[in-house]
Parts: C-alpha cells; structure tokens; sequence
C-alpha cells in the first residue's frame, strides 16, 4: 500500500524536486512523493502544507515524519549573535519543529513514526561558538519528546548525524570539520 510521506526542512523547491526523483529512481512506482514548499517557522504555513499533504492523499492518516529542518548562522563566539540571528536560528530550530510535530501528530496514524535529523553537538562536550545552534537543536529533541509522550503509540527516532559535507551549512565553517564519531574528534573543534 502506499504511504504519505510529509516532508519538512529545506523550503528550495529545487532540493524537494530532486528528492522526490531520488525516491522514485530507488523504489519506482512503489511509493508516490508530493512536495510542498512551506516556511516551518510559520505556523500558517505549517498547517496549510499538511493540509495539502492530507488532501492529495486521500486524507490517509500519515505513516512517518522525517524532520531534518536546520537554520545555523555560522560560528559565532559566545555572546556575539545577533538578536535577528538568534531570532533566525529559534525561528526554524525550535518553532519549527513544534509547529511541524503538531501539524503531523493531528493527522497521523496512532502508532506512526517520527524521525527527528538532529545535531551531534548535542551529545559531546560543548564546541565553541556553536551555543545557540546546540540550544535550539536540544530544544527540538525535547519538543519531538513531548510530542511522543502525548501520543505514547507513536515512535520516536533522534538521529545525530554528526558532520555532513555536502550542506550549505557546512559551508558555514572556515574548515574542513573532521567526522564527529561519539565525540572523538571534539578537540579539532577547539577554535
């Protein structure tokens, strides 16, 4: 049977486009992927996107949630952000992903399943000049938590990924940051 699949993050209608070719060059026709441009830090947004989701699939209840939103302002020493930058980060960090989680937990299956793409800076010893990012990225594990805890049939899986080369976010730092491997390599992010 096919399954609805709600996306969120990048809002690029470009990167959405070429995931969906991804998926259907992988599993054919097996599964149908419908891509939505939404701004998560907007709950109108939000909502109105699942909405559409719902609708083109026959108001099916949702089957899983991969949550991989992230806005990162690039390093910044401790006390140096900006307020528009710590609003940016908070906007899509941590309302988003409430807004997101409430949008799908109101139009999923009970016993569905939520895939929260988080960051590894929330589980090794803090890095310099990443606070606000790791703040908000630990606010979102615990709203996707909450979430869980309301709806106790619902599985939750964090995953921290550690580094991944290929993002605009990685081209954020001025060098080449080794893999991060259950802490291991946290020295080479002394800056």
């Amino acid at each position: 049977s096919r399954r609805s699949v709600p996306q969120s993050g990048s809002p690029r209608t470009e990167i959405l486009s070429a995931a969906a070719a991804g998926i259907h060059d992988l599993v054919g026709d097996k599964t149908q992927v419908f891509t939505v441009r939404a701004d998560i830090s907007k709950k109108d947004q939000v909502d109105k996107a699942f909405r559409q989701i719902y609708a083109k699939f026959s108001e099916k209840p949702f089957n899983i949630l991969v949550h991989s939103a992230a806005h990162f302002t690039g390093l910044r020493a401790f006390g140096t952000e900006t307020s528009d930058e710590l609003d940016a980060g908070f906007n899509v960090n941590v309302k988003g992903a409430y807004f997101v989680a409430a949008a799908f937990v109101e139009k999923a299956s009970p016993d569905a399943t939520i895939i929260n793409i988080s960051a590894a800076t929330v589980h090794v010893r803090p890095f310099p000049k990443m606070a606000s990012y790791t703040a908000a990225k630990s606010a979102a594990i615990q709203i996707f938590r909450y979430a869980q805890a309301e709806h106790p049939a619902m599985h939750l899986v964090h995953v921290q990924p550690g580094q991944i080369s290929e993002t605009d976010m990685a081209k954020l730092f001025p060098f080449k940051v080794p893999h991060i491997d259950d802490g291991k390599n946290t020295k080479a992010m002394s800056l």
